[in-house]
């Protein structure tokens, strides 16, 4: 299950910003915040996406041209949800929206597996939740679990080690985002045609 929210285009007074426009996005949320869930969950089950199908809406379709009085169309999706298959019949649920309210930047992903599950929130950065064994698992308690510091890196040093050639091979490839879009550009048509596609 993967979630990222966020509440900036909640506001009628937003304007039509790039992000709103087709032509210069290419996507709505879908591409801003799920291509983010898609690589995340690739990532770390290891797993590729076989089939989804997908909802999506906009709930403002025309907003104010910055820079003037003059208003014009929406023309990309303000929230999608979608399920999807992946190897190993893996099932996942998602949602990604730009109307949390109050929401800043919250991304949560929760797996679950047959001998145990474990919780990520982006706001808690130093902690995850796991729920392992029999008695936690009898006593539905999940507990919390500081990060280990060999585990916390920080996304400007991971950047300038890649560019300057040393990167720990964890980093996302040109590969990895070929395969995201590929899974982007199928839930567009899913949400489209109102079907499942295959990947």
């Amino acid at each position: 299950y993967g979630q990222y929210i966020q509440s900036w285009g909640q506001s009628h007074n937003t304007p039509l910003v790039w992000r709103f426009l087709k032509e210069k996005s290419g996507s709505g949320v879908l591409g801003d915040l799920g291509s983010h869930l898609i690589d995340l969950t690739r990532f770390i089950l290891g797993a590729e996406f076989r089939k989804a199908c997908a909802h999506a809406r906009t709930y403002i379709d025309r907003r104010k041209i910055p820079g003037t009085e003059e208003y014009g169309t929406v023309d990309v999706d303000d929230f999608t949800h979608f399920l999807a298959e992946l190897d190993g019949d893996i099932s996942g649920t998602f949602a990604v929206s730009r109307y949390g309210y109050a929401r800043g930047n919250y991304q949560r992903v929760e797996i679950y597996g047959d001998r145990g599950a474990v919780i990520y929130n982006l706001e808690d950065t130093d902690i995850i939740q796991v729920c392992i064994g029999d008695v936690y698992k009898e006593a539905r308690a999940f507990i919390q679990l500081p990060v280990p510091g060999r585990f916390r890196v920080s996304q400007m040093q991971s950047f300038f080690d890649i560019v300057n050639g040393k990167g720990d091979g964890l980093a996302a490839t040109i590969e990895d985002g070929a395969i995201s879009q590929m899974v982007i550009d199928g839930l567009i048509e899913s949400f489209e045609k109102e079907k499942w596609v295959r990947f």
